[in-house]
């Protein structure tokens, strides 16, 4: 990713004329780990991400970036993330197979792997 999830949630803040502790009051989160997160120290929670989408009415994609169609950045915020809940709820086929519970458990752990690489 070329800008870490911090930075979009910086651009996104202040585009809004939000202050960090307008943020941080309307997303019930403290608002010296909030600063925390846009300078990229921390991490952003799922919780996090989705409250501050609710917030600004976008969608979760926009904080990590332009190569997922909505169907993959709804998976990117899944609260359940079990691999029978997934396979049950979307249709993840690679290469013409549908994917195995064991391929779609696989899948989560790269992307969490992945994702906190990045951040």
């Amino acid at each position: 990713m070329k800008e870490h999830i911090g930075i979009k949630i910086k651009k996104i803040r202040m585009e809004n004329k939000d202050t960090l502790k307008d943020l941080a009051e309307k997303v019930n989160y403290d608002y010296s780990n909030l600063s925390k997160v846009e300078r990229g120290k921390y991490g952003a929670s799922v919780e996090l991400i989705k409250s501050i989408s609710e917030v600004y009415q976008v969608n979760p994609n926009y904080f990590f970036g332009d190569g997922f169609t909505d169907a993959e950045g709804n998976i990117l915020v899944e609260e359940d993330l079990s691999p029978s809940t997934l396979a049950q709820k979307y249709d993840i086929t690679v290469d013409g197979l549908e994917a195995t519970e064991d391929e779609i458990k696989e899948a989560v752990r790269l992307i969490r792997m992945l994702k906190n690489k990045s951040l």
